[in-house]
């Protein structure tokens, strides 16, 4: 009869090839030690860190959290068979008592991580924050060569086959990003000469546009389950490990942030997110809310046609 981790322990067993790629890994070994034949569910063996090193990784594929018995059972597995390292992997995760005697006696505590793999049930998830810069309210002026239409709308713009609000949608972008605490933006243009719109199929002359912007900055949160294609979640230092040439993936849906308060910006932004032995990913994002933001198309070039450009900002108010 199959023993009933084999899968798990197959998968970890990818996860260790992958992290040692020169290494020789072996499923269900059995080692004689001073009271008899101990069963190593993956073993690793080769060059690592320059020596030659034996890792004996434990695999509890449960449905609860390992605690601190299967820790000490592992401690004592580990001296009668000579391991170098020691690697408890758990497919639920890990009581704190079991972490806190993991870090003493040095025994790595992971998750395995396979995307798209049945046979994981470790879920890492974790919070990612990021800045957005918002145009809550707009107005508008244009200036035409000819009078226009009281119910012109801007929608109805075309340049050159594009929108004219494309075009805008970029520029409140780059407004936002260049007045970051700006809680109103006042930016004028004008044309080097009268521009030939279209209008519902028929020309209009436009000389320039002024827009007036009111503005927020704030900050929002998202839980983004963090996935590799092959790879482990180290508990005890809380990061991900991923193998050389495997995929990291992060799925975020803009409909989910979430706005948050941040009691000391510096402090959060400085936050660590990893060891100092271990390289670290740190994602710096900035969201943005423009002026027609949703379905707009590819801008026209517009800015060449730029004679004047004249920008006033009104600062936010911090309060004190």
């Amino acid at each position: 009869m199959a023993k009933l981790g084999k899968p798990y322990e197959n998968l970890v067993a990818l996860v260790a090839k992958a992290l040692h790629p020169g290494a020789t890994i072996e499923v269900g070994e059995w080692i004689e030690g001073p009271d008899g034949a101990r069963e190593i569910d993956v073993s690793v063996r080769g060059q690592i860190d320059d020596k030659q090193t034996f890792i004996l990784i434990e695999c509890k594929d449960w449905k609860t959290d390992v605690g601190i018995a299967a820790i000490d059972a592992l401690d004592s597995k580990r001296h009668d068979v000579g391991a170098d390292k020691t690697m408890i992997v758990s497919n639920s995760g890990f009581t704190a008592p079991a972490l806190t005697k993991a870090r003493r006696k040095e025994i790595m505590c992971v998750s395995a991580l396979a995307q798209g793999n049945d046979i994981v049930r470790f879920v890492r998830n974790r919070d990612f924050l990021a800045k957005k810069l918002s145009v809550e309210r707009y107005a508008w002026k244009i200036f035409a060569a000819e009078q226009l239409a009281q119910d012109l709308k801007l929608e109805e713009l075309e340049y050159d086959g594009k929108r004219f609000t494309a075009w805008l949608r970029d520029r409140s972008v780059k407004l936002l990003r260049e007045n970051e605490f700006a809680a109103v933006i006042n930016h004028g243009i004008l044309f080097k000469q009268p521009v030939k719109f279209l209008r519902l199929g028929e020309t209009l002359l436009l000389r320039g546009i002024e827009l007036h912007l009111e503005c927020r900055r704030f900050w929002v949160v998202q839980t983004i389950r963090e996935d590799v294609s092959h790879g482990l979640y180290d508990h005890l230092r809380q990061v991900v490990l991923i193998p050389d040439k495997e995929l990291w993936s992060l799925q975020f849906d803009s409909r989910n942030w979430q706005e948050v308060v941040l009691e000391d910006e510096l402090e959060a932004l400085a936050a660590p997110t990893g060891t100092a032995e271990i390289p670290a990913v740190q994602l710096d994002m900035v969201l943005f809310n423009p002026i027609f933001g949703d379905g707009q198309g590819p801008a026209p070039a517009l800015d060449e046609l730029i004679d004047k450009i004249r920008t006033n900002v009104e600062p936010m108010s911090f309060g004190g």
